[in-house]
């Protein structure tokens, strides 16, 4: 084989792992989009992945021996994918009925639902992950091998292969997905796949493949009959343990992206960024390996000593880890970090020197092993095909075990900080496995491998338990205000917090968080919004029975809700650890509504709820879900809004909570413009009662108008009366002064703004850039402000004297708080002082409303000392570290 043949190749195996890894991404957006973004639907697909990867590749490594033309036969397989690449958007719409018909069978029962995504994930990703799995094994027979240079050969080509990978899931998540979409990110992708092809013909025309590796000059003399790659010198035991090395791989994987999400954050652009690390150091570690295989003579005692540096590296890690906000505010300062672009380059290098150099040493494993195989297997046609085939095969097969055990058991059980530390020791354990397969007696040098790296792990106990979690800037107290942690629960699905937060002296009050992201609490602007979310969309239908709820957060929202005569209240939620906090911690807001009998918990992702149910609501209302961070955007765009309207019954209401708040103003109007296209009788709330980021939508699945006769007799009833008379939102007019923006007035707000899609998901990426929260406050509010009009258009104003009393106090209403507006924008422009001037204004025009100072802290809350007392002050005292 010529050079030039053979550079042609690295490229095309380069370009085929740009190519998968492009795939993936998509594959992983596209079906949980489908399946739920929990941790167990997320996982399945990862496991079904990998494992048809690893499938692919002991079966091709043992068939590609026998491929008389592999280098056509490589081209062929790239080329087999570039088209499932192209029919991915149809062969989704199969997948969407498949699961639809089964969950129907089924039902919310998440162990039968796992078998069911398993079974749905494998119908659409088997083929291809299968011909993915086995490009390696095909693609190595091409090469005519000496004997002892396989490691090299497949450590060049491995390496090549995960480069290209690095380049794939980086442009994928910063470039074309954010600039091009799913679709099209997959269409460039698979002419990159029909490129490799045409290159692969070009080559299998000129005759460039060969038949397999050439054997050794006695390797079939009479009676020495070839053996295969887990025959003698302890080989089966060599690749056994590389399935423990993949375990350990991904099982890192998985721990390092809990820790980090605490420190980045939970938007897209930092799971790309730790992918597009982990891969990298694979490359590296794989190059290097490609060299050292050429030279080692006892390459399974330099394994033994990789997995003993990986062991080691542990407690140098976690230290690492717990000091992680300082090395960040250092990174940021040394390379003068502005804007996100300069924000994203410090999380990189403060991530780079603690998972660079163990995803090396993991890097370098697989070249090695390949080279140990060879100093014991005879050599045969295609050995070195079936030899990569099953070490790769156990090594990924590894994988599937370590990230699904990782997530499903090694964190409830022991924690993220246990859980790296039981790593750390599996990969000592590894490297006294490669010593014994070796087959000889233990020396005091090798003994050392072992030893080191279990001495090392000693040193992890010198960190108090999940300090490093907690060790997090999210966690920490900022200038004067100070955060305690109250609660801490690491689950399957996600790390849940509850902190209690002290601003300027004020009252403290309670927060409940997700990887460090409030999705709720009883501060002021909170406990409002929560309130409003369950009141206004069944004040839209008063005679609503049958709700559905998306997110449970602290429970305000389904409290209020259960005020009103429904029959039943349906709540999906992403992850139990969040009702068992809120129960526990924020009784006084939700009134211990999960014993309500009317109530029914569902633990699931909302989308994939609203997809799969064949039940029909008369209200769907979504919670405090910010669609900014990674997974939550599906929750709005068009077609979970048309989902929404498919599941309502004639009449229905859906409302969502819509944030102003670290939102670019195209993406606020992406988003209305998507729910107006499904539901253009749309209103538009904001609490204008108290400074705020946050509004209401709500939209109606019918051509009526709100009826505020029927509103005011809801309004009557005592018990919502007095749950609404704390945040001044008792009375009908009251309510639609809230009212901003509503049908035609709206769609003018939105302008020739495209609808947000989950082939664009713009929010994730656009949206996430954003640094500064409260300048996109000011700037969307102000936007909202300049289209606000006096409440009209699609209300049923009723009749007589009570109509006309009503516009009266509308219009009082409506003159107030366009001043005490102004005072908001003000206040959000960081100058309270300013504001005062027109809250006092506002208070001057309509004497009904608050006085200057209620307009920060209005409502009277329930007792929330509970905060500082119901717990030690302490955090370490009451288990959570410190």
């Amino acid at each position: 084989m010529t050079r030039k043949t053979t550079v042609l190749l690295y490229a095309c195996f380069f370009a085929s792992g740009c190519v998968g890894l492009i795939a993936q991404v998509v594959w992983t957006r596209m079906l949980t989009m489908t399946l739920g973004s929990t941790t167990y639907a997320v996982s399945t697909v990862l496991a079904v992945f990998m494992g048809g990867l690893a499938l692919g590749a002991a079966l091709f490594g043992r068939w590609a021996g026998r491929i008389a033309r592999p280098i056509l036969a490589y081209g062929v397989m790239e080329g087999t994918v570039a088209l499932y690449l192209l029919a991915t958007p149809w062969l989704m719409t199969l997948v969407d009925h498949v699961f639809r018909l089964a969950y129907g069978a089924v039902g919310p029962q998440e162990h039968l639902l796992t078998l069911v995504r398993i079974a749905a994930a494998g119908l659409f990703l088997a083929p291809p992950t299968l011909l993915m799995g086995g490009t390696l094994p095909v693609l190595l027979a091409a090469f005519r091998v000496e004997k002892g240079s396989g490691g090299s050969l497949v450590g060049r080509l491995y390496g090549a292969n995960t480069a290209g990978a690095v380049c794939g899931v980086f442009a994928a998540g910063f470039l074309l997905i954010p600039l091009l979409g799913l679709r099209a990110s997959l269409s460039l992708a698979s002419l990159m796949g029909a490129c490799v092809l045409a290159v692969a013909l070009v080559l299998a025309r000129r005759g460039a493949s060969s038949p397999g590796d050439s054997p050794s000059p006695d390797e079939n003399r009479p009676g020495r009959a070839p053996t295969g790659p887990g025959g003698g010198g302890g080989n089966g035991l060599l690749i056994a343990t590389f399935a423990l090395t993949g375990f350990c791989a991904l099982a890192l994987e998985v721990l390092w992206t809990r820790i980090l999400v605490l420190h980045f954050g939970s938007a897209v652009y930092a799971f790309s960024l730790m992918l597009t690390l982990f891969l990298l150091g694979l490359a590296a570690g794989s190059f290097w390996a490609a060299r050292r295989a050429r030279r080692t003579r006892r390459p399974k005692l330099d394994l033994a000593w990789l997995a003993a540096l990986l062991a080691a590296w542990v407690p140098l890690q976690m230290a690492c880890f717990y000091r992680f906000p300082e090395i960040l505010s250092w990174t940021a300062a040394v390379r003068g970090a502005s804007g996100y672009g300069g924000l994203v380059l410090a999380m990189f290098l403060a991530a780079l020197p603690l998972i660079l150099p163990p995803t090396f040493l993991m890097g370098a494993t697989f070249p090695l092993g390949i080279r140990a195989l060879e100093q014991t297997d005879r050599r045969g046609p295609g050995v070195l095909s079936r030899s990569a085939g099953s070490l790769y095969a156990v090594n990924t097969a590894g994988t599937v075990a370590g990230a699904l055990c990782a997530g499903f058991f090694m964190i409830p059980v022991l924690g993220v900080q246990g859980s790296l530390v039981a790593v750390g020791a599996l990969q000592a354990l590894a490297g006294l496995l490669f010593l014994l397969s070796r087959g000889k007696r233990f020396s005091p040098r090798s003994l050392a491998v072992p030893a080191a790296g279990l001495t090392a792990l000693l040193l992890c106990f010198l960190f108090p338990s999940r300090s490093m979690l907690l060790s997090a800037g999210v966690f920490r107290s900022k200038g004067p205000v100070e955060v305690k942690i109250l609660h801490y629960a690491e689950d399957a699905d996600a790390t849940v917090t509850v902190e209690s937060i002290v601003n300027r002296g004020e009252p403290p009050y309670g927060s409940i968080s997700l990887n460090g992201v409030n999705v709720a609490g009883s501060s002021r602007d909170l406990f409002a919004i929560q309130k409003l979310q369950g009141h206004i969309p069944i004040l839209f239908r008063p005679d609503a029975r049958k709700v559905l709820h998306i997110g449970f957060g602290s429970g305000g929202t389904a409290a209020a809700v259960s005020l009103h005569p429904v029959d039943r209240i349906d709540i999906a939620e992403l992850t139990r650890a969040v009702p068992e906090a809120s129960d526990r911690f924020f009784r006084d807001i939700n009134r211990g509504v999960l014993e309500d009998p009317r109530v029914r918990l569902i633990i699931c992702d909302g989308r994939n709820y609203v997809l799969a149910t064949e039940e029909r609501y008369d209200v769907i209302l979504s919670d405090s879900i910010h669609p900014r961070y990674s997974g939550n955007g599906s929750l709005y765009t068009l077609e979970y809004f048309r989902m929404c309207r498919s599941r309502l019954t004639p009449n229905g209401v859906c409302s969502m909570w819509l944030p102003f708040y670290s939102l670019t103003e195209t993406n606020l109007k992406n988003i209305l413009r998507a729910f107006q296209d499904v539901f253009p009788r749309s209103y538009l709330f904001y609490v204008n009662s108290t400074v705020n980021p946050y509004t209401i939508v709500v939209g109606r699945n019918g051509g009526e108008d709100l009826d505020l006769d029927a509103m005011a007799e809801r309004l009557r009833d005592p018990g919502v009366r007095a749950d609404l008379e704390p945040i001044l939102a008792h009375e009908v007019c009251r309510i639609l002064d809230y009212l901003v923006v509503a049908g035609p007035d709206l769609a003018r707000f939105v302008g020739d703004e495209r609808s947000h899609t989950d082939d664009n998901l713009a929010v994730e990426y656009e949206s996430a850039r954003i640094i500064d929260r409260r300048g996109s406050e000011v700037v969307n509010l102000a936007a909202l402000m300049r289209t606000r009009r006096p409440a009209r258009w699609g209300i049923a104003w009723g009749t007589g004297t009570a109509a006309g009393e009503r516009r009266r106090r509308m219009e009082a209403f409506y003159r107030g708080s366009t001043a005490s507006l102004r005072g908001h924008l003000v206040y959000m422009a960081g100058d309270p002082r300013g504001a005062e001037a027109h809250f006092r204004e506002a208070a001057r025009i309509h004497p009904e409303d608050p006085e200057p100072d209620d307009y920060f802290h209005s409502f009277d809350l329930p007792d929330v000392r509970w905060v500082g007392e119901s717990a030690s002050p302490n955090p370490q005292e009451n288990g959570s570290g410190s």
